[in-house]
C-alpha cells in the first residue's frame, strides 16, 4: 500500500488507471470464494 501524504499529487491518467483497477479487482470473480460461500450458505445451521 502506498503512503502519499497531503503533498503528493496524481496525475489524472495515474488516477483512471488506479481507480480502473481497483474496481476490476473488487468486481473480480474468485471460484473458490464462491464455493465457499454456498457451502457455507448449504449447511448453516438455522
Amino acid at each position: 500500500m502506498w503512503n502519499l501524504n497531503t503533498q503528493a499529487y496524481l496525475s489524472d491518467d495515474l488516477e483512471r488507471r488506479l481507480l480502473q483497477r481497483a474496481i476490476e479487482e473488487q468486481f473480480r470473480f474468485r471460484p473458490v470464494q464462491a464455493v465457499k460461500n454456498l457451502f457455507a450458505r448449504l449447511f448453516q445451521t438455522a
